[in-house]
């Protein structure tokens, strides 16, 4: 029935596309690829990193 069903329509009968979902999570990747990464050692550079009004 499937395969008769893609013969009558030239194609598969769906649609090949993200969700909304699916759109969001790879926008969301694709903008943090974009920020900047600290690797943070110890609790001083932590504080730093989150205290400093220059970030």
């Amino acid at each position: 029935m499937f395969y008769k069903k893609i013969v009558a329509t030239d194609g598969i009968p769906f649609d090949l596309q993200l969700t909304k979902e699916q759109k969001a999570n790879a926008n969301l990747e694709d903008a943090l690829k974009a920020v900047p990464q600290q690797n943070i050692k110890n609790n001083k550079e932590a504080e730093k990193v989150l205290f400093d009004d220059e970030n």
